[in-house]
């Protein structure tokens, strides 16, 4: 029961003969927005947040655990607080890395089939953010361009166990730069 975890709900599954966990959902699309400031042209923070979407959980029972028996949806949401720096390759190009903390939301539904058994719950916890990425600045934008690698890394807040409570996120971004 590698995706169980701390839920109640998979406590009580288990009584019912319910042991063997699937996820029949582990990838789709997040969407991000983000808002921040730079101290030069190299430095900077951002506070960003991200919605991971659904994720879906189903239990099977029975011979060989092919009888579906229970299911689970967990919508999750992450707010980064995260120090940004920037080294620069040439005048349009850099890499740039950025980490801080992370408050993970996770809301959470469960049911049983046959047992009438349905649960729902709404969790918050910490969670740590880091990303690594490529900008690219041209001169005919206001603003930049990015490529970025994000891992959200012990986002459980109390129930969630996919992938060790570890999500990976790839992400093409538009950053809008005011002021300039």
């Amino acid at each position: 029961d590698s995706f169980c975890g701390k839920m109640s709900v998979c406590n009580a599954l288990t009584q019912y003969g319910i042991t063997n966990y699937t996820s029949s959902d582990r990838t789709g699309t997040a969407l991000s927005l983000l808002g921040g400031y730079r101290f030069g042209r190299w430095l900077g923070a951002e506070i960003d947040y991200t919605d991971l979407g659904e994720f879906d959980l189903h239990g099977f029972a029975g011979p060989n655990h092919t009888l579906p028996v229970g299911a689970e949806r967990d919508t999750i949401g992450l707010l980064s607080l995260d120090a940004v720096a920037a080294i620069p390759l040439g005048s349009t190009f850099a890499i740039y890395g950025k980490a801080g903390p992370t408050l993970a939301m996770v809301d959470q539904a469960s049911c049983v089939s046959g047992i009438r058994f349905c649960d729902s719950s709404s969790n918050t916890g910490g969670a740590t953010h880091a990303a690594v990425g490529v900008r690219f600045t041209p001169d005919t934008l206001i603003g930049e361009l990015r490529l970025d690698y994000s891992r959200y890394m012990d986002v459980d807040a109390g129930t969630n166990q996919f992938t060790g409570g570890d999500f990976n996120v790839w992400e093409v971004q538009y950053v809008y730069h005011f002021g300039d």
